[in-house]
């Protein structure tokens, strides 16, 4: 994702290392947006959309692509081929309830970032 947005702005006339560089910002921004109000991305996304605004127009341009799509099936592919593998990505301890399992699991990242494992990642 971010290799494409840097290369698109290469298309569109800026230099490579300040394309990457607003390519990573603009991930970066987005996430910490998500994290720190606690919204939905759908929400963030209409509340930075102006009415025949550029992001509109770069949105709807994701839409047509089938970008959210694309990043289910991928999520979905590499979660499948992690079972078929016997290996998983975080930590697993058997629960009953799906939402013990779900929290669980954010316990575990937030616990990663804030021993700043995911932070430096991130930075």
């Amino acid at each position: 994702m971010i290799e494409g947005l840097a290369d698109g702005g290469v298309k569109q006339g800026l230099p490579r290392e300040l394309s990457l560089k607003l390519a990573c910002y603009t991930v970066l921004g987005a996430a910490k947006m998500v994290l720190e109000t606690g919204e939905h991305p759908a929400i963030l996304k209409e509340a930075v959309q102006s009415p025949g605004g550029s992001s509109v127009y770069g949105l709807h341009e994701l839409e047509k692509g089938a970008m959210r799509s694309l990043l289910m099936n991928a999520v979905e592919a590499a979660s499948q081929r992690s079972r078929n593998t016997g290996q998983e990505l975080l930590p697993r301890q058997p629960v009953e309830d799906e939402e013990d399992n779900e929290q669980g699991i954010a316990t575990a990242i937030e616990e990663e970032i804030s021993q700043n494992r995911l932070k430096k990642l991130l930075l």
